[in-house]
């Protein structure tokens, strides 16, 4: 640019300023554009807010959204549940394949006084009293349950027996316990004619003490190492649910048959002879030492487990089934509180617990939901059954739902509820 003179300057001057005011002129514009456009979204967003029905149509897309967030954790625990029933219940089928390879036929559970009517009635304790009460199946109650949940356990899976009486563990319990079962088996007066318990054992006063339980882990399990635990009396007795179930064996050493059970109790526990070499000699009797064909299936899966042929069989997810209750067993006179009366019922590891209060132990085989299967053969024992009553907990007898039709449409309907989640195999 060339200037001449100072009109010329100025010109230029003036406009440069010009150009300058304009621009921010029209800055100054477009801010307080913004500025009133902001201010009126503003003023228009306070001035409506949420209303009462917006409200409520998010809660309910929230409580809904929860919902199936919850409903779909319980489909997930169901799921879970229902594969491990399923895998423990191949693995018994597999103990129990072993058996009948063995022995050409199925455990022969034995009844021992149990019915498998469903209108026997049961006392408190679920045990089959003989009198009649017939079920209501159209409505059933809390008393019909009972009575169809008893005639199920007919042939138990549990296995039960008295405690390992030269045992150091459970202290003064233990030692109550000793002093009770001791001083019933010197009792002249005891009778031990079989009873309607399972194992029945009269003292006098209309209430017996069930000293075994022969379930279906009796026959899977070498008894002799767990079962031979209580005092000599309870063995030795003709007349004992032991004696009635066993024979003497005959030592792999020597061949002869050994003098008594006490006699075989002081090898096992090391009172006579040799321990060690006492207790593999009767680990390798063949009634005991089959068991290890099919040991490794029973690996983790027993309540109360103990370990066998090294196999621990010890149930981890259910160390214990602390709230069953089976059979009668001899009350507490002095006490009315129900938690420290004599109950049957498993301890938390087998004979050397230190949580158990109670007169025996057991072992058993729960399925995912924390029940214990359900067992059932008849002679000639050459078919079984083996089922979990699933989520709902509850079933109906295998050999009733032969006669379905016998039933009316809403007894059906009843029975058919219950069993629509079992879990069930049955062997041909």
């Amino acid at each position: 640019m060339r200037f001449h003179k100072g009109r010329d300057v100025f010109e230029c001057v003036s406009r440069v300023v010009g150009r300058a005011v304009l621009t921010c002129g029209n800055r100054r514009s477009e801010n307080d554009a913004r500025r009133a456009t902001l201010n009126s979204k503003l003023s228009t967003l306070n001035s409506s807010g949420f209303t009462l029905i917006e409200l409520l149509i998010v809660t309910v897309v929230i409580v809904t959204l929860m919902g199936i967030v919850f409903r779909l954790a319980g489909v997930g625990g169901d799921q879970r549940a229902k594969s491990k029933t399923q895998a423990r219940l191949q693995r018994l089928e597999n103990a129990v394949s072993g058996y009948y390879a063995a022995y050409g036929s199925y455990p022969p559970v034995p009844l021992e006084g149990r019915s498998r009517d469903i209108n026997v009635r049961v006392d408190e304790n679920g045990v089959q009293g003989g009198q009649k009460n017939n079920v209501n199946l159209s409505n059933p109650q809390k008393e019909d349950k009972r009575q169809i949940e008893a005639a199920c356990r007919a042939q138990p899976v549990a296995v039960l027996f008295p405690f390992f009486m030269n045992s150091s563990v459970n202290g003064e319990l233990k030692s109550k316990n000793e002093t009770l079962v001791n001083g019933l088996a010197m009792d002249k007066k005891m009778d031990f004619s079989p009873l309607n318990n399972v194992g029945g054992l009269n003292i006098g006063k209309e209430e017996e003490a069930t000293l075994f339980q022969f379930g279906l882990l009796s026959f899977l399990l070498p008894r002799y190492r767990f079962m031979l635990g209580g005092a000599p009396e309870m063995y030795d007795t003709p007349h004992s649910r032991w004696s009635k179930n066993n024979q003497l064996p005959c030592r792999i050493d020597t061949g002869k048959t050994y003098e008594n059970w006490e006699s075989m109790q002081e090898y096992l526990y090391g009172s006579r002879g040799d321990g060690d070499k006492e207790k593999f000699l009767i680990d390798s009797l063949s009634s005991q030492a089959v068991c290890s064909r099919w040991m490794p299936n029973l690996e983790g899966i027993v309540s109360g487990g103990l370990e066998f042929y090294g196999i621990d069989t010890q149930d981890g997810d259910w160390p214990f089934l602390a709230s069953s209750k089976y059979d009668a067993l001899p009350r507490d006179d002095n006490s009315t509180d129900d938690k420290k009366r004599w109950f049957r019922t498993f301890s938390p590891r087998g004979y050397d617990s230190k949580g158990s209060m109670y007169l025996l132990n057991g072992m058993t085989v729960a399925d995912g939901w924390g029940r214990e299967f359900y067992y059932y053969s008849d002679p000639p024992y050459q078919s079984y059954r083996l089922w979990s009553a699933g989520k709902n907990g509850y079933t109906f007898p295998p050999w009733l739902m032969e006669h379905l039709d016998s039933y009316s449409t809403k007894e059906q309907s009843t029975i058919t509820g219950w069993t629509s989640d079992d879990i069930s195999h049955l062997a041909n």
